[in-house]
């Protein structure tokens, strides 16, 4: 009798079919979209000086950086249990900050495409931090909670909300650092006053050529007028010298009687 309990016992025991899952392939990049933003000019008019003020304010650089996971897919095909729930094949990931030595989880179910793709940002860290990866994949599906069950919020410990059918082992952890970040030196802003009648637009090369070409006109008018001013100056003293010649060489009106008189006496 005993003998039949134990045989009983062991053929009723449930029997763990053998994992087809393989440990996951997968690469870890830095997605860099960070971009520029142009210096901003705007332009307020005092209602009661009348006066302008063109306010620029400098441009500056926008961090938006990413890590992007991608792991290779397995073959596998949704199905739906006894249960009515979907069983499908999820990745789990950890990324551990050796910085601080936190560590986080993310879990993607896989993609119908050759890779799944995980995303998460990394502006919050700092330059050079050295981040490790490693992931698993795991086949099942989520379920709600029984009553009086609880989730624990120490990480390492098995959610009870998603039953495990199958599961890999971790793959290898890479380590992946941080590239140090660019950025642009910010200048202050700088704040002009105007009359209203002026408007000049900053950084224009329409208003550079503009003071220019007024320059180049300023100054030609000078050079033509100081060159008519010497065109006169020289003309005033040429009509001075030939007077003054024709007064020396005409004979004065007391020479001129006594040779008259020297004549008639003769």
């Amino acid at each position: 009798m005993l003998s039949s309990l134990i045989m009983l016992c062991i053929v009723s025991a449930p029997v763990q079919a053998i994992s087809n899952l393989y440990v996951p392939q997968f690469s870890v990049k830095l997605v860099d979209n960070s971009y520029d933003l142009p210096s901003n000019t705007t332009t307020t008019v005092d209602s009661y000086t009348g006066k302008e003020t063109t306010t620029t304010y400098p441009g500056y650089h926008i961090v938006d950086r990413k890590i992007e996971v991608t792991i290779k897919n397995q073959p596998f095909t949704p199905y739906t249990a006894v249960t009515n729930h979907t069983i499908n094949l999820y990745y789990d990931i950890e990324v551990q900050n050796l910085v601080d030595d936190h560590l986080s989880s993310f879990e993607r179910v896989q993609s119908n495409s050759e890779y799944t793709v995980e995303r998460f940002s990394v502006n919050h860290l700092a330059d050079d931090t050295q981040l490790l990866f490693r992931v698993k994949a795991k086949i099942g599906y989520w379920h709600d909670l029984n009553e009086g069950q609880v989730i624990s919020s120490v990480y390492g410990i098995k959610d009870p909300r998603f039953f495990v059918q199958e599961q890999s082992d971790w793959s290898s952890v890479q380590t992946f650092t941080l590239p140090k970040v660019s950025l642009l030196a910010e200048s202050p802003s700088q704040t002009t006053d105007l009359p209203t009648n002026q408007h000049t637009t900053p950084n224009s090369n329409q208003t550079i050529l503009t003071d220019i070409l007024s320059t180049s006109l300023l100054l030609g008018l000078i050079a033509l007028l100081l060159c008519a001013i010497v065109v006169l100056v020289i003309l005033f003293f040429r009509r001075q010298t030939k007077t003054f010649d024709i007064n020396n060489n005409l004979p004065s009106q007391t020479n001129l009687h006594t040779k008259i008189s020297s004549s008639t006496v003769v």
